[in-house]
């Protein structure tokens, strides 16, 4: 009778010292930026990692403003905590490519009658997408080392972006998806921020 007591408090005190070690590892994580991304043990890269939440219409980073040093490797955690899709696009002028989608959209719409508004959104955004992707890469590739220009993300998807600057300057991010805007993208309802680069 006694060794089974000693046995249930044996395994009590087993469950309170890993319920108080996964506790610790979760509040770490956290602390330190969401060190861990899919199983992906972030922790022993190196850079800064910084969480980035997108939604309807906003992209909000954790810290805001994100100022980095030149030359510093810099993890985005993206997450997408909005009802729709949503990107995350490096971008020179978003004025000038809100309102190339938007014409897009508009003229596809009155040339097509017959096409749903999901259909436009979907070839308008793959004919932009594409040379918005070769611009970027051509005024930017020097500049900006990245895994990717451009991160599509559905609903609750998150997605690791790694970028490391090369020069000082203020970078813009923004969404130029279309669900609930149309036939305007995101970007032209405040779906954009800054990433500030400085010198080390």
């Amino acid at each position: 009778m006694g060794e089974v007591v000693r046995e249930e408090s044996g395994d009590k005190l087993l469950i309170t010292v890993v319920a108080i070690a996964v506790l610790f590892f979760v509040a770490s994580s956290v602390a330190f930026g969401y060190l861990v991304v899919f199983g992906e043990n972030l922790s022993g890269q190196p850079g800064s990692v910084y969480t980035i939440s997108l939604r309807e219409y906003e992209i909000e980073p954790n810290p805001d403003p994100i100022i980095v040093r030149v030359g510093e490797p810099v993890i985005f955690r993206l997450v997408n905590e909005g009802a729709v899709e949503h990107e995350f696009m490096f971008v020179m002028d978003i004025e000038q490519m809100a309102s190339m989608i938007e014409k897009a959209a508009i003229r596809l719409a009155n040339e097509r009658p017959d096409l749903s508004e999901e259909e436009i959104i979907t070839m308008v955004l793959e004919v932009h997408d594409e040379a918005m992707l070769e611009m970027i890469e051509k005024t930017l590739g020097n500049v900006i080392i990245a895994d990717t220009y451009m991160v599509e993300l559905e609903p609750g998807e998150s997605e690791v972006l790694r970028v490391t600057f090369r020069e000082p300057g203020i970078y813009v991010v923004a969404c130029f998806e279309m669900e609930g805007t149309f036939p305007k993208p995101h970007a032209s309802s405040g779906m954009f921020n800054q990433i500030i680069v400085v010198e080390g």
